[in-house]
């Protein structure tokens, strides 16, 4: 037998019930913020909304896990670097609108999926350093069911072990 996301798939196709679903969500409460060094945190607290993307687990089905969520972000986000001037970060709904963002708004959104999902995640900032010298950057680390993880959102990538190259700050 269908489930109900199924038959309303088979009706108006994915992109059709991905603008139900996003229609009919929470509307954004916040909208992109500049954000300094020393305001990350606070920050943080404030952009990570698992409501703005609590159809996301149901949607995606099944027993969830980082791999799962890193899956479906790389079908659905691309990389977007922000325009020049301060570091913009973005909450759920407004990547979700763009279809995308730089680091810190897809780690937010994969923070906020998985805590949707009651996956204890947390968003995390540092430097990643792929050879060519360390580079502001922001990941989501958590557990799940499968145990520690480090979810790359830019790439969707999972890694169980830290990847060589990133340091957070304390």
């Amino acid at each position: 037998m269908k489930s109900e996301t199924q038959k309303w798939i088979g009706l108006f196709g994915v992109v059709g019930v991905l603008a139900l679903l996003l229609r009919n969500s929470p509307r954004p409460t916040r909208a992109c913020r500049n954000v300094a060094p020393e305001e990350r945190l606070e920050a943080l607290a404030q952009l990570i909304r698992p409501d703005e993307v609590s159809w996301v687990p149901a949607w995606l089905g099944g027993i969830l896990a980082a791999e799962k969520v890193g899956s479906w972000m790389r079908r659905t986000f691309k990389y977007k670097p922000d325009k020049p001037g301060p570091d913009q970060w973005c909450p759920p709904a407004v990547t979700l609108k763009r279809g995308g963002g730089d680091c810190d708004d897809l780690a937010i959104m994969g923070c906020s999926v998985l805590r949707a999902a009651g996956i204890e995640s947390d968003v995390r900032t540092g430097t990643m350093d792929q050879g060519e010298g360390p580079v502001g950057h922001a990941w989501v680390e958590g557990y799940d069911w499968r145990g520690w993880f480090l979810l790359e959102a830019t790439s969707g990538a999972v890694h169980r072990c830290l990847p060589a190259g990133y340091v957070a700050m304390a």
